[in-house]
């Protein structure tokens, strides 16, 4: 326990320091850096559509339609996740408020600095009367659900044309069923071992109790986001050009290295251009590059366009009950 101790202390004392770096604080250089992580990403975007003419695109608004359907339900999905965390620790926050705080945050990453969408689901949850330490903790743990979920999936649909079949004399098949099965019990003890972590350390988040049988279902139901993106992910191909339902695990994949790797480069506002350079980097050489950046962009317009929808539902249904 002293070890534990030792590391949460030294944790502290590490974001301290990173807090402290000036760089981090000068305006004029983050928005130098993002204007060149954008610049080439759309750069490489371009580059990959010069020949679009060659595509022959043909959209089915149908599909379109179902795409919207399947990314709002996932948005909705992240709401109750949200609501099932602040539950979790034991903060009975109504249904309709947490939703609400989850939906307006959403939009927040998109404006020009980083970390927007933490600080306004923060504040957000804060003004609706819930602890400080509360909110840390369910954002927390709710971050770390969402990762490992993300990862366990992309683990899960791995293409095997990614995986060959020997490396030298290693088979990494095996390293990836290890990895599956691995990343499957570290999601569903986490919430377990959360809970007896802040009952071993109090002074984590005083007077915050877990309990994990909810915070587990907040995983399932965080997953289940996760497949819905998905869904609306492989919809929107398929609105493109014909797909086999073999090909929803190559867009699974993609979908979960693009949106990890754009939530980690967190200099950039709603990781515009990295997350749509990575599709294009894994769907290329399966849907041919002009067809990958298509399908890249009308996500990002598809996606955005549902977080609106699900903003403007919840400001609607918030003036008819006044």
């Amino acid at each position: 326990m002293k070890r534990l101790s030792g590391l949460v202390d030294w944790l502290m004392r590490l974001k301290e320091r990173v807090q402290s770096w000036p760089w981090l604080h000068n305006r004029w250089l983050r928005i130098g850096v993002q204007a060149l992580v954008v610049l080439f990403c759309l750069l490489y975007l371009a580059a990959n559509l010069r020949s679009i003419r060659e595509a022959q695109v043909t959209l089915n608004w149908g599909w379109v339609a179902l795409s919207e359907l399947c990314s709002i339900g996932s948005v909705l999905a992240g709401a109750l996740g949200w609501w099932l965390m602040l539950g979790a620790l034991g903060q009975p926050l109504a249904w309709g408020e947490a939703a609400r705080i989850h939906v307006f945050a959403n939009l927040a990453k998109y404006l020009p600095g980083y970390a927007w969408q933490l600080l306004g689901k923060a504040y957000l949850t804060r003004q609706a009367g819930v602890p400080g330490r509360a909110v840390a903790a369910a954002m927390i743990l709710e971050l770390a659900q969402l990762v490992l979920g993300g990862l366990w999936l992309g683990a899960l649909a791995w293409p095997g044309t990614l995986v060959p079949g020997w490396l030298g004399t290693v088979s990494l098949t095996g390293w990836l069923w290890a990895a599956r099965i691995g990343l499957l019990l570290i999601l569903a003890g986490l919430p377990f071992a959360a809970a007896w972590l802040l009952k071993r350390q109090p002074k984590l988040a005083p007077d915050v109790r877990l309990m994990p049988w909810r915070m587990l279902a907040a995983g399932l139901v965080i997953v289940l986001g996760w497949l819905l993106l998905s869904l609306s992910y492989w919809v929107l191909g398929a609105a493109l050009r014909p797909l086999s339902l073999d090909q929803f695990g190559l867009f699974t994949f993609t979908l979960a290295a693009s949106m990890l790797i754009g939530l980690a480069v967190l200099i950039v506002p709603g990781s515009i251009g990295v997350r749509e350079s990575i599709m294009v980097m894994i769907l290329g050489p399966a849907l041919g590059a002009p067809l990958a950046v298509i399908v890249a962009v009308l996500s990002r317009l598809v996606w955005t366009l549902s977080e609106l929808l699900s903003a403007l539902g919840f400001r609607i249904h918030q003036r008819m009950g006044r």
